[in-house]
């Protein structure tokens, strides 16, 4: 694990190196996934959150990975953090 300084010090690099690149494009329900993953909800409790179905939360984590060409969750909460659509 990084300390938090150098965590930081990274996503502010990446963050610049990958401004100069088009953002991939996600819709209004995957960023509130995404949101509810960063926040360590499970996939029921942001199904529950969001009053849809456990199926439709795991297509909008498939949809985003795949739009932000990662294979894991972890990977796509790094993505998404770099790119700015979470904290």
């Amino acid at each position: 694990l990084l300390s938090e300084p150098i965590a930081s010090d990274f996503v502010r690099m990446e963050r610049t190196r990958l401004g100069k690149i088009d953002a991939p494009t996600i819709t209004e329900r995957e960023h509130e996934v995404l949101r509810g993953l960063a926040e360590g909800l499970s996939v029921m409790e942001i199904a529950k959150t969001m009053s849809i179905g456990q199926r439709s939360v795991e297509r909008a984590v498939e949809t985003a990975k795949d739009k932000l060409g990662v294979s894991s969750r972890e990977a796509l909460l790094v993505r998404a953090t770099l790119y700015g659509f979470i904290p």
